[in-house]
């Protein structure tokens, strides 16, 4: 997966929020010395429901602790990016078929600093 363009992160908890900023420092610093990038990052402290992200062309999603009703939100907001769109998503999944326009690409479980989580990335086709 090569990207360009914007990625977006959303994060509610300021606490996480803070630690996304400081790893994307530390990577834009290493990513500096090494390589070229149109790549942005962009991580913003906010609900999900409340962030227009239709623009994304990646959506990181941490959503171990999403309720149906944030699910369901995020379901929608899914529904409606542009084709091409990649969403990965920790620990749940977006609905796929022809009526969603979702398509997993692969999942698999990985440490995460809490244990193993599944991480699932989809595709808006």
């Amino acid at each position: 997966l090569y990207l360009l363009g914007e990625q977006v992160g959303i994060e509610v908890v300021d606490s996480l929020h803070n630690h996304a900023l400081h790893n994307l420092s530390l990577w834009e610093t290493k990513r500096k010395s090494t390589t070229k990038s149109n790549t942005r990052f962009k991580f913003i402290c906010d609900d999900f429901r409340n962030v227009n992200v239709a623009k994304a062309d990646l959506i990181i999603c941490h959503a171990t602790l999403f309720d149906n009703d944030l699910m369901a939100s995020i379901q929608l907001m899914a529904e409606s990016c542009a084709s091409g769109t990649v969403f990965m998503i920790i620990s749940k999944r977006l609905r796929t078929g022809h009526i969603t326009g979702i398509k997993t690409i692969t999942s698999k479980q990985l440490p995460m600093s809490w244990g193993v989580g599944t991480v699932t990335i989809q595709v808006k086709v």
